[in-house]
């Protein structure tokens, strides 16, 4: 398993970023995967919520911005 290097949470929800280049949602009460989030080109470094939105931070120097129910890249 990837180290993970940042997370942030929702009410029911716990994102994660690590080494292998993604963002994970978690459900909270579960633990289980919803969703892997894939675009980052090296480390994810941070996550964020806003609202509907995950913000992520990568060492590929770039910050992309999903939204958290589709998994969609905006």
């Amino acid at each position: 398993s990837d180290q993970i290097n940042s997370v942030a949470a929702t009410e029911n929800e716990v994102i994660t970023g690590s080494d292998d280049n993604t963002a994970k949602i978690w459900a909270l009460y579960s633990g289980q995967l919803i969703r892997t989030l894939e675009g980052h080109t090296s480390v994810v470094t941070s996550v964020a919520v806003a609202g509907d939105k995950v913000v992520t931070g990568s060492m590929d120097s770039t910050v992309k911005i999903w939204n958290l129910y589709s998994g969609k890249l905006l």
